[in-house]
């Protein structure tokens, strides 16, 4: 079979492993290799063997799975530099509590979504982020499901300072502008996990066009990241079944609102006189 350097790159990427393309080059000629070996191997014949799997015989030794008194948590967590008192996003919420305490965990989670990313905030990928904005012809704030609605909030914060700030909403269409986007071009896009179908599919014509790439994710090592020309991370954890969850939101909007002030700063004359004029325009709608 033939492993073209484009597999290979896929592969990678799916990996969350980010090749350069002689490495990537390198690597699908080693797994070439691999995969003429096991036509080798396939060649023999095996008729008379007995199908095993394993070389030697092996015997799982297990206890009786009987209940027993688990060690506390908090002294497990003494030996430990610092622990997060949170266990997962509303983990905490019980049937039984009260409209009060369920408010009180939900504020101290939201309160935390920020408190993490604020701790994973890099001035120098930041500051990348904004001198790219600030030199774009166009900027794409993109997402797909719950992050669209993020990529609108980050659309809606800048447009009021910079006309270049657009948002499409349809995965099709992103994609397609993706397409005809030039190195002059920004694409902004939002994913938690950093590890979509639809996001690829807008991610990779970008970067073959040259565009700029700044992705906001939860996840540093995602197959988006490995394309990403600067990478913002937000706080918050977020289970498979807790998907679009206010506290993970919390760390995105935060993320939005560093960029657009720290663009602001870049930027005074022009945004001061920007947000004049659209703040203007919306004056005589209000009652």
């Amino acid at each position: 079979m033939k492993i073209t350097t484009e597999m290979a790159a896929h592969i990678a990427a799916l990996s969350r492993l980010k090749l350069s393309e002689e490495e990537a080059g390198r690597m699908a000629g080693e797994l070439e290799q691999i995969l003429s070996y096991m036509d080798v191997l396939d060649g023999l014949d095996t008729s008379g063997a007995e199908p095993m799997s394993h070389i030697v015989p092996l015997k799982n030794v297990l206890r009786e799975d009987e209940t027993a008194p688990s060690m506390d948590r908090g002294e497990l967590l003494k030996n430990a530099p610092a622990a997060d008192d949170e266990v997962g996003i509303y983990g905490k919420v019980l049937p039984e509590d009260s409209i009060t305490d369920m408010c009180k965990k939900l504020y101290a989670t939201n309160v935390a979504a920020i408190g993490q990313t604020l701790a994973q905030i890099d001035e120098e990928n930041v500051g990348r982020a904004v001198k790219y904005l600030s030199a774009a012809q166009r900027v794409y704030c993109f997402g797909q499901g719950g992050s669209l609605v993020i990529a609108m909030e980050a659309w809606a914060r800048f447009i009021t300072a910079a006309p270049q700030f657009q948002c499409i909403e349809d995965s099709h269409m992103q994609a397609m502008a993706a397409a005809l986007s030039t190195p002059d071009d920004v694409i902004l896009f939002f994913s938690y996990s950093g590890a979509t179908k639809d996001m690829l599919d807008v991610l990779r014509p970008a970067r073959r066009r040259g565009a700029k790439i700044i992705l906001v994710t939860h996840f540093a090592k995602s197959p988006a990241a490995a394309m990403a020309d600067v990478t913002l991370l937000c706080g918050s954890k977020e289970g498979p079944l807790q998907s679009g969850s206010v506290a993970a939101k919390m760390g995105l909007l935060f993320i939005i609102d560093v960029l657009f002030n720290e663009y602001c700063r870049t930027n005074p004359a022009l945004t001061e006189a920007n947000r004049e004029a659209t703040a203007g325009a919306i004056s005589a709608k209000l009652l």
